[in-house]
């Protein structure tokens, strides 16, 4: 949350990051949170660090594995190109299941 907060007010530094990589080690498998975590890392993939940037594409690649389409398909709808192809990058990681029912919220998100 407060990584949320500080990125909100346009804080975009170290300490930010910091305090992103505190939420990751906290609750690593919280669902609720990941959700909401991604949604503000997202926009910011290509200015964190890169361990924390691989955090931030390991965190949407498992959301979209286990069936979190929606969100993370309006978080990559919104995203950059350059984030774009780091996130399309994960996808094409996921079994085909994955990939399709991704895709599938993607183009109803996107009409």
């Amino acid at each position: 949350m407060l990584f949320g907060l500080e990125t909100e007010h346009g804080m975009l530094d170290q300490h930010t990051f910091d305090l992103l990589e505190m939420s990751y080690d906290t609750s690593p498998n919280e669902a609720w949170i990941a959700m909401r975590r991604i949604t503000v890392a997202i926009p910011v993939v290509l200015f964190a660090p890169a361990p924390i940037q691989q955090k931030i594409l390991d965190e949407f690649q498992n959301l979209v594995a286990h069936g979190y389409v929606e969100m993370t398909g309006r978080s990559y709808l919104n995203a950059s190109a350059r984030s774009r192809a780091l996130l399309q990058s994960r996808i094409d990681l996921l079994d085909p299941r994955s990939r399709k029912s991704f895709a599938d919220a993607v183009q109803k998100l996107g009409s």
